[in-house]
């Protein structure tokens, strides 16, 4: 089995015997990336309908933007004015490029 990223209070379950911390930023946020992937995946897997799945897709986006310096509340506020400024994706509106 390929090494991946857990959830910190995981330790309590799993022998420390097969834990590390990771120290290299680099090499984490590679395997934070490969996580994302993974929960991304898992996402899928429920056909988008599973609560829980979307809560750790974020928790890794979050800790992807915490690892290069971006806050939860950063995060959150960037996409707040985004949203005031050009909308969310509520109304299913699709651009189909211009047309010639």
């Amino acid at each position: 089995m390929a090494e991946k990223l857990v959830r910190d209070l995981l330790s309590d379950r799993i022998p420390a015997a097969e834990l590390r911390i990771e120290e290299n930023p680099e090499s984490l946020r590679q395997m934070a990336i490969r996580k994302l992937h993974e929960e991304f995946g898992e996402l899928a897997d429920t056909d988008y309908s599973d609560v829980n799945e979307f809560a750790d897709v974020l928790e890794v986006v979050l800790h992807i933007a915490k690892q290069g310096g971006i806050t939860e509340e950063e995060v959150f506020s960037a996409r707040d004015k985004k949203a005031a400024e050009k909308g969310r994706f509520e109304r299913g509106l699709v651009w189909s490029g211009p047309q010639n």
